[in-house]
């Protein structure tokens, strides 16, 4: 037999633990105690009965089977290099049997939708009451996210007691595999999403300074898209030696904060903005386990239609994207299709065509938020160049006329024309220079160096490159210029 003959050239086909989708039959795996026996060593040894924690399938056609090599080369898969042991199953074991007998009730999309939207009308105040339809949407969604190529993340924002934490209890509760970051380590995090996948929750407390704040950038990063990876560097092999591992992160996430986040972050996020409430909301209660039936109809819910909601996603690549949401393209679609193919499915092409109507009017505020954001971020980066450049009159005191010159020779042709003198001072008030010294040649703005340094370091901006050394206080510019504030123009 020639070496070419002893290679198989088929493809393998890895079955993820979690939620998966093949060839229109969906897959979940819930932890279970299987019987097993163990054969000691020794001529008089008699077997041992036991039982061990082990991952178990349940499929939306046919039999279950356990997750190991045996049992899945049968079914024609092969199992994913890791795979996170949950301890407790979110899909109660009584429905799941019940589902695998063939006795599990029917849930119909219309009444699933209704029962979600009805806890968020009761617990949650929003400022639109679209985003009553938006996150109903979101939870069904984080049961089926396996059927689509990327995610969107939400993004709770907002003052104190404006309802945030709230948002990320209830998808705690009732999401796919909700996994609070907080009480995981970072190496713990990544396993459990690659190994595991399900509804990542980020609050503000836990923030992102240091190295973990560098993990969760990772995580957010790469975790949007269906097969990127976040690359984490560990020990690996006997000789623990460094070396750059990937894990898979994909699923869905929700982020809650004060302030906004950070720009990359941002750009994979629907924003909700939140407000406290006007009328007395009720306390939503996370202890106990009064929501598992809750989301054992949703388990029931996306295993009847899992296939049914890929056909329809299959329908809007092929021509409904195009004719019902031709604004929603690129990065907006990728964060949002997911919801617009499930409005479609839950109150067809009415709520669908509601749903898009609001996306574009949210979409074009948030382009005029970054448009704003950019020029914010072109202020602070040029504070540097001006107090390389322009000299100060006296000291530490520059003309706003000064600083307004060297934002815009760093804009947009186009951009200038519409920003003035007193758009560059409104920016520098937003970044916290807000005292004003009148003069003779206009107003004056106090800039000292370390607190220009310090606006860097806390918005985590990147300055121009000639001033990094700057930032990192090699250098110091202030004092720098040649010509005396009195032979200026002014």
């Amino acid at each position: 037999m020639s070496e070419i003959d002893e290679i198989d050239w088929s493809e393998e086909t890895t079955l993820r633990t979690g939620m998966d989708f093949r060839n229109g039959v969906a897959y979940y795996t819930i932890p279970l105690k299987r019987n097993l026996i163990k054969i000691p060593k020794g001529k008089d040894a008699q077997p041992i009965a036991y039982r061990e924690l082990q991952t178990y399938v349940v499929p939306s056609e046919g039999k279950g089977f356990w997750y190991d090599a045996d049992d899945l080369e049968l079914q024609g898969f092969i199992p994913i290099e890791t795979v996170y042991q949950e301890r407790e199953s979110r899909w109660s074991l009584g429905s799941a049997k019940s589902f695998l007998d063939g006795k599990a009730p029917t849930v119909p999309t219309k009444e699933m939708f209704r029962e979600v939207r009805n806890i968020y009308t009761t617990y949650v105040e929003y400022a639109d009451e679209m985003y009553y339809d938006v996150m109903s949407l979101y939870l069904m969604y984080t049961y089926v996210f396996r059927l689509f190529e990327s995610t969107g993340y939400i993004h709770f924002n907002g003052t104190m007691a404006s309802g945030k934490s709230r948002n990320l209890s209830i998808l705690n509760a009732l999401a796919f595999g909700s996994v609070w970051a907080s009480s995981m380590s970072a190496a713990s995090l990544y396993r459990k999403l690659a190994g595991s996948p399900g509804t990542t929750l980020l609050d503000e407390s836990e923030g992102f300074e240091g190295e973990r704040g560098e993990d969760l950038r990772r995580v957010l990063n790469a975790g949007y898209k269906d097969g990127a990876k976040a690359v984490r560097t560990e020990k690996v092999g006997k000789l623990e030696r460094y070396m750059p591992v990937e894990y898979d992160v994909f699923g869905p996430k929700a982020l809650a904060s004060i302030n906004p986040m950070e720009a990359v972050i941002q750009s994979r996020c629907l924003i909700v903005a939140m407000r406290p409430a006007i009328r007395e909301l009720p306390e939503f209660e996370t202890k106990g386990d009064h929501w598992a039936p809750v989301r054992d109809r949703l388990y029931l819910w996306a295993m009847e239609n899992a296939k049914a909601i890929g056909e329809l996603a299959r329908e809007w690549r092929k021509e409904k994207h195009e004719r019902m949401a031709p604004k929603l393209m690129g990065r907006s679609w990728e964060t949002t299709g997911q919801l617009v193919i499930l409005a479609d499915y839950v109150g067809g092409e009415t709520l669908a065509a509601l749903l898009i109507e609001f996306l574009n009017t949210y979409f074009t505020k948030q382009q005029d938020v970054l448009n704003a954001t950019d020029r914010l971020r072109t202020t602070m980066r040029c504070l540097p160049r001006v107090l390389a450049t322009k000299q100060p009159h006296p000291t530490h005191l520059y003309s706003l006329k000064d600083i307004h010159e060297v934002i815009v020779s760093f804009m947009d042709e186009d951009s200038t024309e519409y920003f003035k003198t007193k758009h560059a001072s409104k920016n520098l008030e937003t970044l916290g220079f807000t005292k004003r010294i009148r003069a003779s040649g206009g107003m004056r703005v106090p800039l000292e160096e370390e607190a220009v340094r310090a606006e860097f370091r806390q918005r985590r901006v990147e300055p121009f490159d000639e001033d990094v050394d700057w930032l990192e206080g090699k250098v110091s510019y202030q004092g720098q210029t040649s010509e005396p504030w009195w032979d200026s123009d002014e």
